[in-house]
């Protein structure tokens, strides 16, 4: 009776750690998935506002006037990801970092449209309109730097660190690749 009770003990705990590793493979996978979509976004919107800020100083007077969809930038998976348990597994540092540039981008937007209108309906010329889109994109510029430099390093490490913990937890969980299929016989 003794054995059998260690036997059950022993399984049960076998199990149980089993059971602890693959969540934890599973909720690194989630996360991994989650912030490579996040990252894919956030470049590509740096990759938009880089060509926005080059083209700047060579926009034509009329390019001005629709200054405000020149970048339109995307985030659904972060913007989607708020309702959503995994969001919050970017971590708080991700998170405030991706609200806070997403928030100055759109800013700096919605900014340089209603001053750009201003300065063109008060019968202006290019030169004060330029002036006024340098200096907006001046300001915006380090929040520019700080998406590029920090926070897709930051995300980049987070990949990294959970794709070791996959990698770790996960060895008898990847999926295994099905038979290609057999060429029918003639």
């Amino acid at each position: 009776a003794v054995i059998t009770v260690a036997a059950v003990y022993l399984a049960a705990t076998v199990g149980f750690e089993q059971t602890m590793r693959y969540t934890r493979y599973q909720q690194a996978t989630d996360t991994v998935l989650i912030l490579q979509v996040v990252k894919a976004e956030l470049v590509e919107n740096v990759r938009i506002l880089d060509a926005f800020g080059t083209d700047v100083s060579a926009m034509p007077e009329n390019g001005f006037l629709m200054i405000d969809h020149i970048f339109e930038l995307k985030s659904p998976a972060f913007d989607g990801g708020t309702t959503n348990d995994m969001y919050f597994r970017l971590g708080p540092d991700v998170i405030v970092s991706l609200r806070r540039f997403y928030d100055q981008a759109q800013s700096l937007r919605v900014g340089l449209a209603s001053n750009v209108r201003a300065v063109m309906e008060g019968g202006q010329k290019i030169g004060p309109t330029r002036e006024v889109v340098q200096r907006a994109w001046g300001g915006f510029r380090p929040h520019l730097a700080q998406a590029r430099d920090e926070l897709i390093p930051i995300m980049e490490r987070r990949i990294a660190e959970l794709e070791a913990i996959r990698k770790e937890t996960g060895k008898n969980y990847e999926p295994v690749p099905a038979p290609l299929p057999r060429p029918a016989p003639k």
